[in-house]
């Protein structure tokens, strides 16, 4: 629904509308966050592997 259709279906004024969709917005936690959290943990180097010198090379049974 456009800001001006919903102003004249619930008789709010247009410039209220635009306000309070702005704040809104702005209020409104950023999706891009935990993307910026998965990014930082790829760059940490990996310390917890713990690799044994008896499995050192894979073994694929069939």
């Amino acid at each position: 629904m456009s800001v001006h259709r919903a102003g004249s279906y619930y008789g709010v004024p247009h410039s209220t509308l635009e306000y309070k969709v702005k704040e809104r917005n702005l209020l409104r936690k950023k999706k891009d966050s935990p993307m910026v959290k998965e990014i930082s943990l790829m760059q940490e180097p990996i310390t917890s592997l713990d690799i044994s010198e008896e499995s050192a090379s894979p073994v694929i049974t069939v």
